[in-house]
């Protein structure tokens, strides 16, 4: 129930993989359906169904990359954290400041220095393992656009995929019970315990809190509803960042 396309060609003077079509609809596609509070039972079984294969096939692909055990390296999500910040310290109207700039970027501190010290498993990692790179067809899930590949921690690809179901929970017309239920279809699928206020799962999901905020803060187009949507989004972030950092110090 789960592969991943085929590769036909590369031109490496594009940067550029040519693969094989998958057809059939994206996971994005399939659970921003499912997860509204009006989609059908059938709908939402099906969903967690593909969920389910999602984390069997990173479970799948993790143990034919791993490299074995390592210390967690923050390096790049310290940097990473650093520029998204810094752009939305700039951005007019974000609710990020210098002082909160410098408040999350201790609390990146104090969660690399306790991440350091977990078990850490180094192996291939998607880098964007969400449902948009998932097409979802015939009950039969395959995975796409490996370009951003490298050898890195194993919590990484299991916190972006978390994260995005996270995302489909933050719109107010989404049930949270059934996204939750996903959340637990895909943890299930994935075979291994994932300990998620670790600090190695909390820096990335940082990482993805703060990626999903500039996003946001950019997307001033579209209709007055999906704006506001927009608005509604990123003040929960906000929300989600200002208590993380405000909990550090408690």
């Amino acid at each position: 129930g789960i592969s991943v396309v085929r590769p036909l060609a590369v031109f490496p003077e594009y940067r550029t993989i040519v693969t094989q079509e998958a057809p059939g609809p994206t996971l994005q596609h399939v659970l921003a359906g499912a997860t509204r509070i009006w989609a059908s039972r059938r709908d939402a079984e099906r969903a967690g169904r593909f969920c389910y294969l999602a984390g069997k096939w990173l479970n799948r692909f993790q143990q034919l990359t791993c490299k074995g055990k390592a210390p967690f390296s923050a390096d790049d999500i310290r940097h990473y954290c650093n520029i998204r910040l810094s752009d939305l310290v700039a951005s007019p109207g974000s609710g990020i400041d210098e002082h909160m700039r410098q408040g999350v970027l201790d609390w990146i501190e104090t969660l690399s220095s306790q991440a350091l010290r977990q078990d850490n498993t180094v192996a291939g990692c998607h880098n964007d393992y969400a449902p948009h790179n998932m097409i979802a067809g015939d009950g039969h899930l395959c995975v796409l656009d490996l370009g951003f590949f490298n050898y890195d921690s194993t919590v990484y690809d299991v916190c972006r995929f978390w994260h995005r179901l996270e995302t489909f929970g933050q719109d107010p017309l989404v049930s949270g019970r059934r996204t939750g239920e996903f959340q637990e279809k895909f943890l299930a699928g994935y075979g291994h315990r994932v300990d998620r206020t670790a600090g190695a799962f909390r820096l990335a999901e940082c990482r993805f809190v703060l990626s999903s905020m500039c996003t946001l803060q950019k997307g001033n187009a579209g209709s007055f509803a999906r704006r506001r949507l927009n608005a509604y989004l990123y003040n929960r972030y906000l929300g989600w960042l200002t208590r993380a950092v405000g909990g550090s110090h408690g």
